[in-house]
């Protein structure tokens, strides 16, 4: 006897991992990893201690749907904020998650940059929103301009996606620019997501302050992941303006319950000045990081277009036109993994991501592949 097939709900039929994810899964067990977004560093030593004293990790009850109290004050008070505005989140992605969901109406348009994270269109469509994008242009180093996002706003735009530093350009915004886009939305009455995550990583050149530092008619998230090297713990934060926090919180409830307790108990220590030091540290490392990955790539021809904070570099080569055939020929022949731009939008392509947040051994011996491989290339 025969059966009609198990259909999944029309909104995730042909829902895929991103590629980012399946040339993961794809690469040689023995490449050398330049294509994840996580810090090669060990979870801070007093953070780790903290974890193995934390009360809750012991009796390991569900934490109040906010979050952890101590950890919800010290979000709060880094940003100047209620308490009752901020949630603790599974990531950042958890953060978004609930933010389009609990925003975005049926048919409004959600406003992205191109190229971005690929989570953010997902989630975008998902929740029921039209996505339009607007450019990030390799002339301005992919940094994210005012007249970019006016010119793409429509009548229907619901919210603005930012991100600042970006992935996957690390381009990081110019301070008035970045004031100048928050004050322009609050006057049209336009939520903002600033997605932060990379906040603490703003490299040598400019800096610029959280967007609650301008206005705080939106939404911001940010995590530990980057900063304090916590990627696995998936400890992200979400803060709401005060007319929609309940329905948020309450959204966040019926997505996780909670964030797990004795992470969120061991992580509060981020916050305090030893862990302020510790971020301070793992920018500096990353700083030197990103001298030694320029100092090595350059000569190998790659031209770095982008990439001041975060800890990435955006790049392209002479053979990089198709550069979805290019990293993956690299991954497979070479064994180093870097990122396709196509992975991140259209405005992407010909470009490639390469993360500098692997220990520098790895960097240098990823350049001594890469500089191997490209002669292959080019004598062929």
């Amino acid at each position: 006897m025969s059966h009609p097939p198990i259909l999944p709900a029309q909104r995730v039929q042909g829902l895929g991992i991103t590629l980012i994810r399946r040339m993961m899964g794809a690469a040689p067990a023995d490449a050398i990893n330049l294509g994840i977004g996580q810090v090669d560093a060990d979870v801070p030593a007093f953070i780790q201690q903290a974890l193995r004293d934390a009360k809750t990790a012991k009796a390991a009850p569900y934490g109040p749907t906010p979050g952890y109290p101590p950890m919800v004050r010290a979000i709060a008070d880094r940003y100047g904020v209620d308490p009752a505005r901020v949630i603790v989140t599974i990531g950042v992605e958890e953060a978004i998650a609930v933010c389009m969901f609990g925003m975005v109406n049926p048919g409004d348009h959600v406003l992205l940059p191109d190229p971005a994270f690929p989570v953010y269109g997902t989630l975008a469509t998902l929740a029921g929103g039209k996505v339009n994008t607007y450019a990030l242009l390799a002339e301005t180093r992919f940094r994210p301009t005012w007249a970019a996002i006016e010119a793409a706003l429509t009548p229907e735009t619901r919210l603005v996606m930012i991100c600042s530093p970006g992935n996957p350009t690390g381009a990081v915004a110019e301070p008035e620019e970045y004031a100048k886009i928050g004050r322009e939305l609050e006057a049209r009455g336009i939520p903002f997501l600033a997605d932060e995550i990379y906040e603490d990583i703003q490299g040598e050149t400019h800096r610029h302050e959280t967007m609650y530092k301008v206005t705080q008619r939106g939404f911001v998230t940010a995590g530990l992941s980057k900063s304090h090297a916590l990627a696995g713990w998936r400890l992200g934060w979400l803060i709401s303006p005060p007319d929609v926090q309940a329905e948020i919180t309450a959204l966040h409830q019926y997505f996780v319950t909670s964030a797990p307790s004795p992470l969120m108990e061991a992580a509060t220590l981020a916050f305090t000045e030893e862990g302020r030091a510790a971020a301070k540290q793992i920018e500096a490392d990353l700083i030197e990081r990103r001298r030694l990955a320029i100092a090595l790539f350059e000569p190998l021809g790659f031209e770095i277009c982008a990439g001041d904070g975060a800890f990435y570099l955006f790049v392209r080569h002479k053979l990089s036109g198709d550069d979805l055939d290019f990293t993956m020929k690299l991954m497979l022949e070479g064994k180093v993994i870097m990122i396709p731009g196509q992975a991140f939008g259209p405005a992407g392509k010909g470009f490639v991501r390469i993360s500098y947040a692997s220990h520098p051994d790895k960097l240098r011996e990823a350049a001594a592949r890469t500089a191997v491989w490209l002669a292959t290339q080019e004598n062929a």
